[in-house]
């Protein structure tokens, strides 16, 4: 029960932290505004691309996709993604 716990733990602090950082990466590559501290008036687009990826992740999983290989690829995209950004 307790192992059960932790991987549903997990799954609900992985989808927040895997949307926010595509729609980072996506509004970094584009040079739109990007920050959690804006709000949404000063940074719409970033806040509807964390909207935008959100809702794809949840209609995966009910396409029937795993979810699991769905987070791992996706790490294995953003950790490709990320570093050329930083440049």
């Amino acid at each position: 029960m307790l192992f059960a716990a932790g991987v549903i733990g997990v799954g609900f602090l992985a989808a927040p932290v895997m949307t926010t950082g595509a729609a980072y990466d996506l509004c970094q590559a584009l040079g739109w505004r990007h920050s959690l501290h804006a709000t949404f008036r000063e940074a719409p687009r970033f806040y509807l691309a964390i909207g935008a990826f959100t809702f794809i992740g949840v209609a995966l999983n009910f396409l029937g996709f795993n979810p699991i290989k769905a987070l791992v690829w996706s790490g294995i995209v953003q950790g490709f993604s990320t570093p050329p950004l930083f440049c």
